[in-house]
């Protein structure tokens, strides 16, 4: 989750550290204008959807489908979508299941203009309404924070894959802040904020501690050299879910790792056990 302000990020950076300084509530605001509102980004090509994959609506929301065994829900991260799962389909149709991409709230075809991982966790629980219960969920990036609190609230899915999936939302707000510059002492305010507007404070959605409250079984894997969520956090996810499985990566990054063919094997066998 790591969208920067546009512009030249120096100049972007010495503007936030003045305007932290001067008026540090107009900062606050004005990085939680950027950090809620993703872009759109391009589709590659690899991505662009076609037989045996599906599109259907739901209620405002976009997602794709492949196969027609038990489902498994999917979830992307911030400024991703549903299609970077498109290599995942024939491995798990191999194992007699079938895939369910959403496109989270602005994201991809999805309608609206601001996310936040409660948000995808709602779409999840929409989902979850119309085509569930499932036999796994799948979650990337913040899409693995929001799959942990779709869970708490009640998410029917039998086994879970958090995959590059940050532990702790607070660390993620001071990677942003560090990377566009605003200072750190600012971080519980900006926190404050980015809850207000997403409709629960953070301790509503400490993603550790929630977690830690869950019993299905759960495959965590996570990069050794990801740039943008630190491998620890994946080893912090692991020691807080009982009972989960760390699976280390090398090599495939923080975006790679969804089309990386070993990942995607372990992942289809975790979740065949369920089928």
């Amino acid at each position: 989750m790591m969208k920067l302000i546009p512009g030249p990020l120096a100049m972007v950076r010495a503007r936030n550290r003045l305007l932290g300084r001067l008026a540090p509530g107009a900062a606050v605001r004005a990085a939680a204008d950027d950090f809620l509102r993703p872009r759109r980004l391009p589709v590659p090509e690899r991505e662009r959807l076609g037989p045996p994959g599906e599109r259907f609506g739901l209620g405002g929301l976009s997602a794709v489908r492949f196969g027609r065994g038990r489902p498994v829900l999917a979830i992307h991260g911030w400024e991703g979508r549903a299609t970077q799962f498109a290599a995942w389909a024939e491995p798990l149709g191999a194992a007699g299941l079938s895939l369910i991409g959403l496109d989270g709230p602005a994201h991809g075809e999805s309608e609206g203009d601001e996310a936040n991982p409660l948000a995808f966790a709602e779409a999840m629980l929409r989902a979850d309404a119309a085509h569930g219960p499932f036999a796994g969920v799948v979650g990337h990036s913040m899409g693995g924070s929001a799959v942990v609190i779709a869970m708490a609230r009640g998410l029917r899915a039998e086994r879970c894959v958090l995959v590059a999936a940050p532990a702790s939302l607070e660390g993620v707000f001071q990677r942003y802040l560090a990377a566009v510059g605003v200072p750190l002492s600012l971080a519980p305010r900006f926190a404050a904020e980015v809850g207000r507007r997403a409709g629960a404070p953070a301790e509503q959605v400490r993603i550790e501690r929630l977690a830690a409250t869950l019993r299905a079984p759960a495959l965590v894997v996570h990069c050794r050299d990801d740039r943008e969520v630190p491998f620890a956090e994946g080893e912090a996810m692991a020691a807080c879910w009982p009972g989960a499985t760390l699976l280390a990566r090398r090599g495939v990054g923080h975006r790679r790792i969804l089309r990386d063919a070993e990942t995607i094997s372990a992942v289809a066998r975790f979740l065949a056990a369920s089928a």
